[in-house]
């Protein structure tokens, strides 16, 4: 006498297992049994639907089925997926279809800030990235604004806008109404910000015609944004065509090539006039050196702090004068602390995911920070938009870190290069008031893993964290 598994013919295998091996047959007697298709499956730690494993073991006739049978499409798991961002990251493209036409949500964002759309452009998958931009072409989204205790619709005119460009993956953009209003229009943040008032509310939004809507969490209104942290937006009003506040906008100026100083003289008894942080970095002997012109370190520095201004607009990078470079030499311990908090995150995670950043302070500030490390005092704290915590900015958005260089008394500006561990980081809400890592799982902060423009280091971690390694000194002319 033979036997089978009760397995072999679906009666005791779970939906998400009859799903991961595309038997629909069996599928369709446990849906008749009163399963339901939306069980997560208890083998994901994710917590995963069937319809997402569905995709994920690339069954497209059982991803149809599901669907028919009442699946829900825009099921996310534990990590902010949906079907369609596994679709777009695997490249597969007959199940992407599948998806978007039975109105899968293109808009949805992942907890790493991620849509489909970004998903598909780093596996680049061409075939899926152009689905998802003609997706973004053809649908209609509803935007609206809080305005007291009502949600109110958008323009017209800025509604298009919003949803071409939240649908090509933009996570900001600018757009202007029929009345002849600027917004700017934060995606992530789920904001909409008067470019004029700098007036800030919540936005929601829905993909016709079956949609949900898109709430924020902590919906509000009428709060006042400070100039200051508008700058990087600043090149998106510019590129567009809007008028920018003189605030925001870079005075425009011949270009110029970094002078950088030296102790040669320009003459028998003319000797160079040395700028202000060469004088107060010298009274902390063993820690700076300045860095010559020519050095190919320091042509390095020059260069990533230019490119990372030039993505504040056209030509931005040109109205930057270099004052000088100094390297930073540390004790041996900081530097030995630094590099076995690396290997040991390495281990931990599988990556230390070091990056170099950029930091923002005042002059007076950098001694302390070189000799005795970063604090939360107020006088270093860099940003509490997302956080509290010491900020950094990404090496291509050194502009974000001018945002808290304040002048000195010659006019110079200052910012830190550092290397950063930043681990694995977790999406920080905007204004939220976290100050540790909301769970054993993340190491730091950031506001977007897509696309940062600031990583944020928690206040248990500031020794170990980072390791300042140059001090670029500025003037904007």
């Amino acid at each position: 006498m033979s036997y089978r598994r009760l397995g072999d013919i679906g009666l005791s295998s779970s939906i998400s297992d009859l799903a991961r091996k595309g038997d629909n047959g069996a599928l369709e007697r446990k849906l008749q049994g009163g399963a339901n298709i939306n069980l997560p499956s208890r083998r994901s730690s994710l917590k995963r639907t069937p319809l997402h494993v569905a995709v994920k073991s690339k069954h497209c006739a059982t991803v149809e089925f599901l669907l028919q049978k009442g699946a829900a499409i825009d099921a996310i798991d534990d990590a902010g997926d949906t079907p369609l961002h596994y679709a777009a990251g695997m490249g597969l493209r007959d199940i992407a279809e599948v998806l978007l036409a039975q109105g899968a949500d293109h808009t949805i964002r992942n907890k790493s800030g991620c849509l489909p759309v970004h998903l598909a452009n780093g596996g680049r998958h061409t075939e899926i990235q152009e689905m998802l931009r003609d997706r973004a072409l053809s649908c209609t989204i509803d935007f609206k604004y809080k305005e007291g205790q009502e949600w109110l619709p958008f323009d017209e005119t800025a509604a298009r806008t919003c949803g071409f460009e939240l649908g090509e993956g933009a996570n900001f953009t600018v757009a202007a109404t029929s009345s002849g209003l600027t917004f700017v229009v934060d995606f992530v943040q789920m904001i909409q910000i008067n470019a004029t008032s700098w007036m800030a509310r919540s936005i929601c939004w829905k993909v016709q015609p079956a949609g949900q809507w898109r709430m924020p969490a902590q919906p509000f209104q009428a709060l006042i944004i400070d100039p200051q942290k508008m700058a990087p937006y600043a090149w998106v009003l510019q590129s567009r065509g809007f008028s920018v506040p003189v605030a925001l906008d870079a005075p425009s100026g011949p270009e110029r090539t970094p002078p950088i100083p030296s102790r040669r003289t320009s003459g028998p008894s003319a000797p160079v006039e040395l700028p202000l942080v060469v004088e107060q970095l010298e009274q902390i002997p063993g820690h700076f050196q300045v860095l010559e012109g020519e050095d190919p370190e320091c042509q390095t520095v020059i260069r990533d702090f230019l490119l990372g201004m030039e993505r504040q607009g056209p030509g931005a990078g040109r109205d930057v004068a270099i004052t000088c470079v100094h390297k930073i030499m540390h004790e041996n311990e900081r530097e030995q602390t630094y590099e076995e908090k690396k290997v040991e995150r390495a281990l931990v995670r599988g990556s230390a995911n070091e990056v170099r950043a950029w930091h923002g302070t005042k002059l007076e500030n950098i001694g302390g920070i070189v000799t005795g490390g970063f604090t939360l005092n107020p006088w270093t704290r860099n940003g509490n938009l997302y956080g509290h915590g010491v900020y950094f900015a990404p090496l291509r958005r050194a502009y974000t870190a001018t945002e808290f260089a304040t002048e000195d008394a010659q006019g110079d500006r200052h910012v830190l290069l550092c290397k950063v561990i930043l681990g694995t980081s977790e999406v920080v809400p905007f204004e939220s008031q976290q100050s540790r890592p909301s769970s054993a799982l993340y190491d730091t902060g950031t506001d977007n893993r897509a696309d940062p423009t600031r990583f944020v280091v928690w206040l248990e971690n500031l020794d170990s964290y980072i390791l300042p390694t140059h001090v670029l000194s500025f003037k904007l002319v």
